[in-house]
């Protein structure tokens, strides 16, 4: 027995089986299992089946029949009906000054028969782990985090989801995170002395400047000169 799709999902209709010509059979009869309807071809060489909502592990069976007589030992054909499951690719952005605990849960969009899953309708495992030790995946809930103080970049991970029942029916899915960095803004600064006497402290640089909207905190940021001051003049 052949059949049209070897990969069966349940509700899938239309699924075709056939058999080669027996010698001496004037015609055919077929067995499917409880959960299929055949809705042509019976007593032909071949059949189409309407698969319903339940999951088959079983055999189709065919005999090949002549008058009130049929072959003792049918062909058969193992159908495993089993669920349908799509894991689709996410992605997110995130301030890496910051983080999110809660950036995205990849279940939301991944369906199991056509249903997005749940936590416990499914399985999560991780494939390749993430890029970066400080992308969190929660393979209960399906949370993935970015922890406080990544760097910025480009980060992935492969993750598969797969049926509860011991099936063996999984499907993988890419995660790619893009972890931005957090907004720097220097703001020019002035200052009066005189000369003669000059002020060690005349200045600070930082009480106007900002770091993700905050004021930064000197242990927070890099100060470098970029163009050097004239000759008296210092920064620390």
């Amino acid at each position: 027995i052949t059949a049209s799709n070897n990969g069966v999902c349940i509700n899938t209709a239309g699924v075709r089986y056939s058999i080669q010509p027996v010698i001496g059979a004037t015609s055919y009869r077929w067995e499917v299992p409880a959960a299929g309807t055949i809705v042509s071809g019976q007593g032909s060489l071949s059949i189409v089946v309407n698969w319903g909502a339940s999951y088959v592990d079983s055999n189709i069976r065919v005999y090949a029949v002549n008058g009130t007589c049929e072959s003792d030992v049918p062909a058969s054909f193992r159908v495993r009906v089993l669920p349908c499951i799509d894991a689709v690719n996410d992605s997110g952005q995130v301030n890496g000054y910051t983080g999110n605990a809660n950036l995205l849960n990849i279940l939301v969009n991944d369906t199991i028969d056509g249903v997005v899953t749940q936590q416990g309708s499914v399985r999560i495992r991780i494939v390749t782990p993430p890029s970066n030790p400080n992308i969190v995946v929660d393979t209960t809930t399906g949370v993935v985090g970015v922890l406080p103080g990544t760097p910025a970049g480009n980060y992935s991970f492969v993750y598969s989801i797969c049926d509860t029942l011991g099936l063996g029916v999984c499907d993988t899915a890419i995660v790619t995170i893009t972890v931005t960095p957090p907004a720097i803004v220097a703001v020019g600064n002035a200052g009066t002395v005189n000369g003669y006497v000059g002020n060690p402290s005349l200045l600070n640089v930082l009480p106007n400047d900002s770091l993700n909207g905050a004021v930064v905190v000197p242990a927070q940021v890099r100060i470098s000169i970029v163009t050097p001051p004239a000759a008296g003049i210092s920064l620390d």
